[in-house]
């Protein structure tokens, strides 16, 4: 899976370059308004155009986005081969209770199996949701594993990003069965938090404790993740001697 080249970014990557479906892929943060503008373009195709969850005329612009966004940290995987943007998802990273939150703590209409769960108890800063993945579809027509291996490398970048911030605990997402059954089977750390309930199908929330993600990874989702963390830890302490 892994494939180690030169690297080809104008904003640094998450780690070095990886492959899915054979094909070199990169990950990186979208951090510049065009790497933004990449994240919001493939949302819409997905979400508005594909999907039809949203609607397009909301977002005439062909970019889809919504009030989370301002708090949010973006991830993007880029096909090497092609220079596309293929694949996107963000963390919801509320800082005040006030006037920010996570999408579940709208939507989640019942109560959690476990009453701490609920983020309504925890710390303010403490706990994020990883919300709004989207896969170009023509991915797809690459291969299907293509998608889940593009998929697959924003929930580890997204989830090394977590593992090296020192404030966050909690790691939430809203899915659907057969996206949970797929994570379940790469090894990754989620556990059903609460019932399913109907929204857009059937969904549920479901939980990672900070501390859970490396016992849980399986074969080569826990090397990927490992080398991801690692380059986490190099941009911090780089952006440490800079500051």
């Amino acid at each position: 899976m892994l494939a180690e080249k030169q690297s080809l970014y104008s904003t640094p990557p998450l780690e070095p370059l990886l492959t899915a479906h054979g094909r070199p892929v990169s990950v990186l943060k979208a951090e510049s308004l065009q790497h933004k503008e990449e994240v919001f373009k493939i949302r819409y195709e997905v979400y508005c155009k594909h999907l039809a969850y949203e609607s397009s005329q909301k977002n005439a612009r062909g970019l889809e986005t919504d009030i989370y966004d301002g708090w949010s940290k973006h991830f993007l995987v880029k096909d090497e081969l092609s220079g596309r943007y293929v694949g996107t998802l963000r963390l919801v990273m509320p800082q005040s209770r006030t006037s920010q939150a996570i999408p579940i703590e709208h939507l989640y209409p019942h109560d959690y199996f476990s009453p701490e769960l609920a983020p309504s108890k925890l710390e303010a800063g403490s706990y994020i949701e990883i919300s709004r993945l989207a896969v170009l579809p023509e991915a797809a027509e690459i291969s299907c594993s293509y998608s889940v291996e593009v998929s697959r490398l924003l929930y580890l970048g997204a989830l090394a990003y977590v593992q090296e911030n020192p404030r966050l605990r909690h790691v939430y997402c809203l899915m659907e069965k057969r996206l949970a059954r797929r994570l379940s089977f790469l090894g990754l750390p989620f556990t059903q938090a609460g019932d399913f309930f109907e929204f857009r199908g059937q969904r549920a929330p479901f939980y990672a404790g900070k501390g859970t993600v490396n016992e849980s990874l399986k074969g080569d989702s826990k090397i990927i993740y490992r080398r991801l963390l690692e380059k986490e830890r190099e941009q911090n302490a780089l952006t440490s001697k800079v500051a």
